[in-house]
């Protein structure tokens, strides 16, 4: 009964034309670029913009385009989201950074209402890159799309959307912890998938089924477990683990770790050290075939394992 119950609740997770929501996207350009830096105010109820697509486009999207995204009880100033967009609006690279701040409707108490206002402000996101893409030459190979928890399963609708906008796949999702409550028994249409980009990857770090906060399938081209995925180093609550993910990915903005591909976290001794590791967190490049990778970590202080 109750896997009847969260099965029934993907339903929910249909895009409805009707919701009310409020969200901020917020566009940063890189120094050697020209275009416009602000915000832009997604709204059917507080402001005058009603959907993205009615945003007169007058800032330069440039040659890539990166889309940060909180998760439930969170916003666009959190600092991993903060330290992700000045990396990337270094002088050295040439990219346009978005960040989706949701607040108002993250911080609803109800978990499935935020669920479904993610689901709404997704598509004003796919309009916008399918502006982007119809009207400013931005090739959706250079769409990269990163999110955490809830920010992640957005993620995986905005990639959607953008498919069924324009016909065209994105370039890459990484999912920060994709949220797996309400997510986990759904099909692909209405959760995060490998189908939803050229390139899918997945870091977990308290994946399971309730209370578990993280997804607990396996659902990206290459799927990173830290630790099992579960249970992390200074963490006694689920909370803390599905945090985790965060400080695992800013600290690996500027260096690098590889993890090696095995079945479980039980064989990892005959699987490490190998061959054929592949990088967490951004420097993660794509496979041939959808694996599953292991590493783990020392104790406090928490360092990664790397291969």
């Amino acid at each position: 009964m109750f896997f009847a119950i969260m099965a029934f609740a993907c339903v929910e997770f249909e895009y409805d034309e009707n919701a009310n929501f409020v969200s901020n996207f917020r566009i940063f350009h890189s120094i050697n670029q020209t275009g416009i830096n602000g915000d832009y105010y997604v709204s059917t109820e507080n402001y005058t913009v009603a959907h993205s697509d009615e945003l007169e486009p007058n800032w330069n999207f440039g040659k890539k385009v990166m889309m940060l995204s909180h998760g439930w009880h969170d916003s666009g100033d959190t600092w991993w989201i903060q330290r992700t967009k000045n990396f990337m609006l270094d002088d050295s690279f040439d990219w346009c950074v978005v960040i989706i701040d949701w607040k108002d409707e993250a911080d609803r108490a109800s978990y499935m209402r935020a669920a479904q206002a993610a689901r709404s402000i997704a598509r004003e996101g796919a309009r916008m890159l399918a502006v982007a893409i119809e009207t400013q030459n931005l090739e959706p190979i250079n769409v990269y799309l990163v999110g955490h928890s809830l920010g992640a399963q957005l993620m995986s609708f905005i990639a959607k959307d953008v498919r069924l906008l324009t016909g065209q796949k994105i370039g890459r999702i990484t999912a920060l912890e994709p949220a797996g409550p309400f997510f986990n028994p759904c099909d692909l249409n209405y959760r995060l998938d490998k189908s939803d980009a050229y390139y899918v990857d997945t870091i977990h770090t308290d994946a399971g089924v309730f209370p578990y906060h993280g997804m607990s399938k396996t659902v990206s081209d290459a799927d990173f477990f830290i630790n099992n995925g579960k249970n992390q180093p200074g963490c006694s609550t689920h909370a803390c683990s599905h945090q985790m993910v965060t400080s695992i990915w800013t600290s690996l903005l500027t260096s690098t770790c590889g993890a090696c591909p095995c079945e479980s976290h039980e064989m990892m001794d005959s699987c490490v050290p190998c061959y054929d590791s592949n990088n967490i967190g951004i420097n993660s490049q794509p496979t041939d075939m959808p694996k599953t990778y292991y590493t783990n970590s020392t104790d406090e202080p928490m360092q990664l394992i790397c291969y």
